[in-house]
């Protein structure tokens, strides 16, 4: 509990300096620092009543008060840098702000310090802001730093191709018009690495990769896990035999490939439809073929054990090369195979899935007949 607490305030705190000394505010940093200590009291405070809340209902409506006690900070931090934009902690104080879920705070970096090498580090909150790819057209078309620049139109072009390949907020678009789309997106993406492959990207987890390499991944991506793209033939372990399996021992069936994990909310959510869709396609070249991330084997038999899943499963666990192969983000990753073993569809889910799986049976059939 202790530690979920920690998760759930500290990213308040991120990025916050709190002034120990109590004398009036003169400079920008002074006043941020005396604004900042209404979120390190709120953040004391809620804490202690969110360890002693007794329902949910309680710790989210806690969870609410602190986020709108920081939003509040937020955007009086950001008025203060508006009043002092020349001063050397305005974009620092932007910066705070931005991390508060102040929106606007992207404008006025965008108004401020689009030239400034400093706003890399920015770019993948103010893409992720309700005007997000407006705002990274505009860092590509006006900032004069290279830098800024380059990852804005790297990031804009990785967006593009990944949208027409599986939206996310929308439904597919139709498989000719996200071909046609993913093609337009890997052109801008060359002109892309070859202007700006020696940027360094923001640095994540281990060393920063240049655009250069960044956009290999992106390549890999486009030329093999898109749609209409033959989907990687990595092997992994076949969880009931013990022995590595092959996607090409399944060439002939239609087949779902579900990549997941045992403590994945959404995943299991989806397994009664799957029970279902399974016992509807019995008898046809159908599979449904499951690969579970989870880091231990044991967890995912046990899970088994538990819960009726009669179809075949995979253990990749999470050092396996198929979750890099297959450059997995997010779970469940959800790919519809035909019976050449080409992606068709990805992100289905429930009827749409079943019926897309209903379409490339009878396609598969016409075909052979």
């Amino acid at each position: 509990m202790r530690m979920m607490l920690s998760c759930l305030f500290a990213l308040g705190a991120i990025g916050f300096a709190v002034a120990d000394d109590e004398k009036k505010a003169e400079t920008l940093k002074e006043k941020v620092a005396e604004l900042q200590k209404e979120v390190a009291t709120a953040n004391k405070e809620l804490s202690k009543k969110f360890q002693e809340a007794k329902t949910a209902e309680e710790k989210a409506s806690i969870q609410k008060e602190f986020a709108s006690i920081r939003s509040t900070v937020g955007a009086k931090i950001l008025a203060a840098a508006k009043e002092m934009p020349k001063d050397e902690y305005a974009f620092d104080a932007t910066m705070i702000a931005m991390q508060s879920g102040t929106n606007s705070a992207s404008e006025f970096l965008l108004d401020n310090f689009i030239d400034d090498d400093r706003l890399v580090k920015a770019i993948p909150q103010i893409a992720a802001s309700p005007n997000g790819e407006k705002a990274l057209a505009k860092l590509a078309e006006k900032s004069k730093s290279k830098d800024v620049k380059g990852i804005a139109m790297f990031m804009m072009v990785s967006t593009e191709i990944e949208n027409a390949d599986s939206p996310r907020s929308s439904k597919p678009l139709p498989e000719k018009e996200a071909i046609a789309k993913i093609a337009a997106g890997a052109l801008k993406l060359d002109t892309v690495m070859k202007e700006y492959g020696d940027v360094k990207m923001i640095g994540g987890r281990g060393p920063a990769k240049s655009i250069a390499d960044a956009g290999k991944d992106l390549k890999y991506f486009i030329e093999h896990l898109t749609i209409g793209k033959v989907a990687p033939d990595a092997e992994c372990e076949l969880l009931e035999e013990g022995k590595n399996a092959s996607l090409k021992d399944y060439r002939g069936k239609v087949v779902v490939l579900d990549i997941w994990a045992t403590w994945c909310g959404p995943c299991k959510a989806m397994i009664p439809h799957e029970r279902e869709m399974v016992k509807h396609f019995e008898g046809k070249k159908f599979m449904l073929l499951s690969v579970s991330a989870d880091d231990k084997k044991e967890t995912l038999t046990k899970f088994l054990e538990k819960e009726e899943m009669p179809w075949t499963h995979w253990w990749a666990g999470r050092e396996n090369s198929f979750l890099k192969t297959y450059q997995v983000k997010f779970f469940p990753s959800m790919y519809v195979l035909d019976g050449k073993g080409v992606i068709r569809a990805k992100g289905l889910r429930g009827e749409a899935l079943q019926k897309f799986v209903e379409k490339l049976i009878e396609e598969e059939a016409k075909t052979k007949s």
